[in-house]
């Protein structure tokens, strides 16, 4: 831990003058979330002690405790990556934006809405957002830390149980009723707000090409090492064409029934709340992480959140639990409003399921050992024939069979 109020005044940044050549020897990002708490408490009197730093693909968080008199706040700063590699693999600045566009402007159009509709109980599944910061190379938002609410991020190795998607659904259902009905009421506004909202990854599947079909090529291991030789002859024809060319199909579709979608929906995304201790039942949920939503189809979220969540357990439940979605955007859409049925009936929706739920069965196909294991975990894939590892493999291979056998008995 570092307190940076303290140490700046110990340098001389803070009630002195005159120590430039001191000030010079804290790191820049320390001093820059000095001054960014500065603005967002619009005071100079904040005592800022940085606890901790995860990293992730497209950007690092610093948790930090902020102590303005006698009130306590708990900060996650999320900065998107600065070094010249990861922009250059990635679109960095563009998912950064897309989120600082989602709390700016996305979130307040749909809560205006609620607040009009006087909703009994709206969309809040996200975190308060406290600000946000852009300039040419760098972007900050600063959110809430849900951790220090009693929110806990679910173990992605472990299956999401029906509650927990349920939980998940109805917010989705909210979610997306927010973009039917705005568009449905006010489409001028949610044009504004939805424009030039393709896919972020879209431009990024050319330079995917090598890894796509490393992934593919694993996917096919695992199946034939599990003796599912059909699923993994189902599969390669699936992918025939690159799976590359299935996510550009995907991409450049335009359905008229869109919606802003998450897009990212696995289980590291979202954050659970319990009481009791009680495990099993969560009581509320916050989604994190909007820097690849995009305007499509709602079954983008519905099929990655699905495949990426599941295990053989959950299958038999599949066609209640997407019932149950459509009744939450039913009730949620009349709340607003709008008559489901003009834009969305039940029909459509698994219309929608059978053009476009192939987007949500490869994210999680592909990339279910990094969406889903620890990486402790996926370090054991090189170690020797630990039971340990033997452990990972089998969960790996039976939460990949279940999803492939579901997909292609519903296709």
């Amino acid at each position: 831990m570092l307190g940076v109020s303290s140490y700046l005044r110990k340098l001389g940044r803070i009630g002195q003058t005159g120590q430039r050549s001191l000030v010079m020897m804290v790191e820049p990002e320390m001093l820059k979330i000095q001054t960014w708490m500065e603005k967002i408490f619009k005071t100079s009197d904040c005592d800022v002690t940085l606890l901790s730093r995860s990293g992730g693909y497209v950007g690092d968080v610093i948790f930090t405790k902020v102590v303005v008199g006698e009130n306590e706040h708990h900060l996650a700063v999320k900065l998107g990556k600065k070094d010249y590699e990861s922009r250059r693999l990635m679109p960095i600045q563009a998912a950064c934006r897309r989120e600082i566009l989602f709390y700016n402007e996305i979130l307040p159009a749909f809560n205006d809405l609620q607040k009009e509709k006087a909703v009994a109980r709206p969309f809040d599944a996200v975190p308060k957002c406290y600000a946000t910061f852009i300039d040419r190379n760098s972007e900050v938002i600063v959110l809430e830390n849900l951790l220090k609410r009693g929110y806990e991020m679910h173990k992605g190795s472990v299956p999401l149980n029906v509650d927990h998607l349920k939980m998940g659904l109805r917010n989705f259902a909210k979610f997306h009723a927010l973009s039917f009905a705005l568009r449905d009421q006010k489409s001028d506004v949610f044009e504004k707000i939805t424009a030039n909202s393709q896919h972020i990854y879209r431009s990024s599947v050319g330079v995917m090409k090598d890894i796509y079909a490393g992934y593919v090529g694993r996917v096919l291991t695992r199946l034939e090492a599990a003796g599912e030789h059909q699923l993994s002859k189902s599969y390669q024809k699936l992918v025939e064409g690159g799976a590359g060319r299935l996510f550009l199909d995907i991409y450049d579709a335009e359905p008229k029934e869109s919606v802003l979608t998450h897009c990212d929906c696995h289980n590291n995304n979202f954050f659970f709340k319990y009481q009791n201790n009680n495990k099993l039942t969560p009581v509320d949920m916050k989604i994190i992480d909007f820097q690849i939503s995009c305007l499509h189809s709602p079954i983008l979220d519905l099929s990655y959140f699905w495949y990426t969540a599941i295990s053989k357990n959950e299958v038999p439940h599949f066609e209640g639990l997407m019932e149950f979605y459509h009744q939450e955007l039913t009730d949620f859409m009349d709340q607003l409003g709008t008559n489901v049925d003009q834009v969305f009936p039940v029909s459509t929706l698994w219309e929608h399921w059978d053009k476009y739920s192939k987007f949500g069965f490869m994210m999680a196909s592909l990339y279910m050992d990094v969406l889903l294991f620890e990486k402790e975990e996926l370090e054991l894939e090189f170690d020797a024939n630990t039971e340990a590892k033997r452990e990972l493999r089998e969960a790996y291979s039976e939460r990949l069979c279940s999803i492939v056998q579901h997909f292609f008995k519903r296709s």
